[in-house]
């Protein structure tokens, strides 16, 4: 018997090791597209959230201004410091030495003791709807300018109250957190 080859080049493999090359590229800039999409999937759930929060946070200090609005007599008028999970105010009074609501959020360590005092938007305007990321409001009392400018048919004369509206929300998911803040004027009697 003879050995025919019939043309038969032996090989060597490199086929085969420039396929798995070109497949480990392809493999590679593969699983970067995926990671760069993951990455771009939560900024944009965390930006949705962001705003969520800033939307939630601005209503609360819309339903706070609206009730502050509607109001014809000074509202009833708690201290801070006197303040008790039973107290049926809505207003407290950061004039008489009372460390300011807003200084409260400053410090990490308080922000338990600032949540446990405030109150929920449906507080402030019981036809709003629950929004996901629900604000709580504080409103505080921090001027009373008395004046002579105005005054009503029996001769009183009237102020002007100034109040401060703070109105922080988490989010939907809890992970992002807004704190607005706005004063608000209105003469009372």
């Amino acid at each position: 018997m003879k050995n025919v080859s019939h043309g038969l080049v032996r090989q060597q493999g490199a086929t085969l090791i420039v396929a798995l090359i070109v497949l480990l590229a392809l493999t590679l800039i593969g699983s970067g597209a995926l990671q760069g999409n993951i990455l771009q999937s939560r900024m944009v759930a965390n930006q949705q959230n962001q705003e969520l929060a800033f939307q939630a946070s601005e209503a609360g200090l819309q339903a706070a201004e609206g009730w502050l609005g509607g109001l014809v007599v000074e509202p009833d008028i708690v201290s801070y410091r006197n303040w008790t999970a039973q107290s049926t105010a809505l207003v407290f009074d950061s004039r008489g030495g009372d460390l300011s609501l807003i200084k409260q959020l400053a410090a990490p360590a308080s922000t338990k003791n600032w949540q446990q005092r405030a109150r929920t938007m449906q507080s402030y305007n019981p036809a709003a709807t629950t929004i996901p990321g629900a604000p709580d409001i504080t409103v505080e009392l921090i001027a009373i300018e008395r004046d002579e400018i105005s005054s009503d048919p029996d001769g009183d004369s009237t102020s002007l109250d100034r109040f401060r509206q703070v109105s922080r929300s988490l989010g939907q998911s809890g992970q992002s957190e807004v704190i607005l803040q706005t004063e608000y004027q209105i003469r009372f009697r």
